[in-house]
């Protein structure tokens, strides 16, 4: 899953993995909802990464716990 890494002032797609690793202080967002995400990571052998939204709202469709089915902007979106 990929979703958008701050770099230099610009918005660039990556994979978690990447973003994780190499982009460690790096502001993320939702490529969907422009919300404020966050990688979890392992530190073990094997590189992992999963993504987290920071704040969850129910117009996201990469939270589908929360998702109510019609997209929205997150309140706090990321620019």
């Amino acid at each position: 899953m990929t979703f958008e890494v701050e770099i230099d002032g610009v918005w660039r797609s990556m994979p978690a993995v990447e973003a994780h690793y190499a982009h460690r202080d790096a502001s993320k967002r939702c490529p969907d909802c422009y919300g404020a995400m966050l990688t979890v990571g392992t530190y073990t052998g094997e590189r992992k990464a999963t993504l987290q939204h920071r704040k969850t709202h129910d117009g996201c469709p990469r939270a589908p716990r929360h998702y109510t089915g019609t997209p929205a902007r997150h309140p706090a979106a990321l620019t």
